[in-house]
């Protein structure tokens, strides 16, 4: 057997059109990460991309534009509690 990786691609919906970042829970865990520290404001895309890499999934943005490459990147940076991981789980 050989190890395999799970990648999203797009995996904020604009392909699926699904409303990742539009997401009441999702919104929410980015402000409230955004409160803790003061240091950074956290966004809705940040955390869906946060909670792809923490499952140990791999995220290829679709994105040509740099600024939000960028945040994508620094999305690994961004700790979920296990009770955000759960609850993100759970959104259809």
């Amino acid at each position: 057997r050989r190890p395999s990786t799970t990648q999203a691609y797009s995996p904020l919906g604009a392909i699926s059109n699904v409303d990742v970042l539009g997401r009441r829970e999702v919104q929410r865990v980015a402000a409230a990460h955004s409160r803790e520290g003061g240091a950074r404001n956290w966004t809705a895309a940040q955390v869906a991309f946060a909670w792809l890499l923490q499952q140990g999934m791999g995220a290829v943005t679709a994105t040509t534009d740099a600024r939000h490459a960028a945040e994508a990147l620094d999305a690994a940076e961004l700790r979920l509690t296990r009770r955000e991981m759960r609850s993100l789980s759970r959104l259809r």
